[in-house]
């Protein structure tokens, strides 16, 4: 009876095993969770000519490498031409090797080299991925399954169909060579500071010949555009982006055919850390305020914050500033379509006596816009002109207002788009 019961406890063990596997078959993103072998390598090529590269590398080692994450490391330290000097490098763990290399070529030369020289045998791992020094991350909310790495993000979306992919996609084109009087290419290409890609990935770069070489200057076009000549798809973690087919050449001009990283050009909107993984920080974009680089700033402090100075916070020092900045874009968009009835309505705690329209204009320019109060402007867009007279106070109140302070010519001032 014993022996039975046995042997039902490990069918029933092996079962679940099985039925585990099964059910997970349908989801990249499920199936990277399930146990791992050490099947992926990670080149991480490191240049310090920028003051905020070393912190790049410093926070990839701290939240992107664990001893025990089943990940083999290859961490290229490119010397000399322009580097700002030696970095010292905290302990690694054993899964982590470091070599030196002159900084000579760009990302994907520096790459090429890596594989290419016998630094370290590809041919052992299923799925290598590249990241360089430009970007920090990986950033993972605080709600990130443990069982799960972060290169399996990437790795699970490669696929019979997909063969290389990053955090971003740049439709952004480039003269080749940097000759404007020569040749212009455009093609959609994962931008080159983080790609994973498989054997068959590598095989077709490897085979193009052009796309690992040193470059001195951009060549991250190239490597793409070999997959998509090679009859396969990219793939990206933004958003925008899902379900897009790349091998289509009417997405070949997307976002306009600017870089998405750039301030504001992500449709109008920033890359966000939690949305990519890995993002774009260097000294100067924190100097040009930035709001990617200066939101994977905080992010950084928090992080290594601990909860340590909860108390703060940093718009107590900048409040004025921040609030020049919308209050200059709500001046420029101006009253015209502004529904005072409705701000005064839904705000009945304005002060008494009752303001009139300028009153409440300035107000909420000046202060209501920044407390989260309700209010809503009768124009279909922004700073589109309509046909609508200029709304008054409730009747109640205009007859109780005071002049404003300037007399007539200051209420009308005031309201002037």
């Amino acid at each position: 009876m014993l022996v039975a019961m046995v042997l039902w406890l490990l069918w029933l063990q092996g079962s679940s095993r099985w039925m585990r596997g099964t059910v997970t078959q349908g989801s990249g993103l499920l199936r990277a969770i399930l146990p791992r072998d050490r099947g992926t390598l990670v080149v991480y090529i490191f240049s310090f000519t920028d003051l905020e590269y070393q912190e790049n590398l410093y926070y990839f080692l701290e939240h992107g490498v664990r001893a025990d994450d089943g990940v083999d490391y290859l961490i290229v330290m490119q010397e000399g031409n322009s580097t700002m000097g030696a970095t010292e490098l905290p302990s690694v763990p054993d899964n982590v090797r470091i070599v030196t290399h002159p900084n000579g070529c760009f990302d994907w030369g520096t790459f090429g080299w890596a594989i290419q020289s016998g630094a370290v045998d590809v041919r052992h791992y299923r799925y290598i991925l590249f990241v360089n020094s430009s970007v920090r991350g990986p950033f993972l909310p605080p709600y990130w399954p443990p069982e799960l790495h972060w290169t399996e993000v990437f790795t699970s979306r490669l696929s019979d169909s997909v063969k290389l992919v990053g955090s971003t996609i740049s439709c952004e084109g480039a003269w080749k060579g940097g000759v404007l009087t020569g040749e212009f290419r455009q093609n959609p290409h994962v931008q080159s500071y983080v790609v994973a890609m498989d054997q068959e990935s590598l095989a077709i770069l490897q085979e193009d010949g052009n796309a690992l070489q040193c470059y001195d200057s951009k060549a991250e076009m190239g490597s793409s555009a070999a997959i998509l000549q090679a009859g396969y798809s990219i793939d990206s973690l933004m958003l925008r982006y899902q379900g897009v087919d790349w091998r289509d050449t009417n997405n070949w001009a997307c976002n306009a055919g600017l870089n998405p990283y750039a301030e504001y050009m992500y449709d109008g909107i920033n890359l966000s850390p939690y949305e990519v993984m890995f993002v774009k920080i260097k000294d100067y974009l924190l100097q040009a305020n930035w709001t990617t680089a200066t939101q994977v700033k905080k992010y950084t402090d928090w992080a290594r914050d601990h909860g340590q100075h909860v108390a703060s916070n940093e718009y107590s020092a900048k409040r004025e500033h921040l609030r020049r900045i919308k209050i200059i874009s709500m001046r420029e968009r101006g009253p015209r379509c502004f529904d005072f009835d409705y701000y005064h309505k839904r705000n009945p705690d304005l002060p008494v006596p009752p303001w009139t329209a300028a009153n409440l204009w300035e107000h909420f320019v000046k202060d209501g816009q920044h407390e989260g109060r309700v209010f809503r402007f009768r124009c279909p867009e922004p700073g589109e002109a309509v046909a609508l007279a200029l709304p008054s106070p409730p009747a109640a109140l205009a007859d109780a207002a005071p002049a404003t302070p300037g007399g007539d010519a200051a209420q009308e001032a005031a309201l002037q788009p």
